[in-house]
C-alpha cells in the first residue's frame, strides 16, 4: 500500500474518533489501544486495503491439541462469516506451529469511518472469542451465539475506550 494512503486513511481515522495526531513509525503498523487491548493497523497488499488485526497467541506444539485449535479456528470462521466482517489466521512462525490472528480488512476508497471503527469492535470480539475457545478445551464453538453477536449500541451499552 501507498504510504501516503495509509497515512491519510489512518488521520482521517483519528480525527473521526477525535483522537489527536497519530503516532507512525517506519514498519508502517499503527496500534490503537481499545479498553487496554492493542489493535494494529497496518497496510494491506494494494493500496486500497487497511488490515486491522490482533495476535491471538501461538498454537499448541502438541500435534493433537494443535488440531483442535485448529478445528477450533475453522469452525469460528465459519460461525462468524454471516455476521462479521473478520477471519481469523495462522500463520507461520519460523519453525514454529503458527501465530493464530483476528483480521480484518477495509477498503480504503469507502471513507466510511463508521464501517472502520465497526471492523475494529469487530476483530476485538472475534479476538476475545478466539482467546476463550482456544484456552479451554471444553470449550465448544457455539455457531448461534457467536454469530448473533452484536455490536450494542442502546444507551445502556457498554463503551470503547479509544486511546491513540
Amino acid at each position: 500500500m501507498d504510504r501516503s494512503v495509509f497515512e491519510r486513511t489512518i488521520r482521517d481515522f483519528w480525527s473521526h474518533l477525535a483522537l489527536g495526531e497519530p503516532v507512525f513509525d517506519e514498519d508502517d503498523v499503527i496500534v490503537l489501544e481499545v479498553d487496554d487491548l492493542d489493535v494494529a493497523l497496518k497496510p494491506g497488499d494494494d493500496d486500497e486495503t487497511l488490515v486491522v488485526e490482533m495476535r491471538v497467541g501461538q498454537l499448541c506444539e502438541n500435534d493433537s491439541v494443535r488440531r483442535v485449535e485448529l478445528e477450533k479456528v475453522l469452525k469460528l470462521n465459519f460461525a462468524l462469516s454471516p455476521a462479521r466482517d473478520t477471519l481469523t489466521v495462522c500463520e507461520r512462525d519460523a519453525g514454529k506451529p503458527g501465530v493464530i490472528f483476528a483480521r480484518g480488512f477495509y477498503r480504503t476508497t469507502r471513507h466510511d469511518f463508521e464501517k472502520l471503527s465497526d471492523l475494529v469492535y469487530d476483530v476485538i470480539s472475534t479476538f476475545e472469542t478466539l482467546r476463550v475457545i482456544i484456552a479451554d478445551d471444553n470449550a465448544p464453538v457455539q455457531f448461534g451465539n457467536i454469530a448473533g453477536r452484536t455490536r450494542e449500541t442502546s444507551a445502556g451499552a457498554d463503551f470503547l475506550i479509544l486511546k491513540p
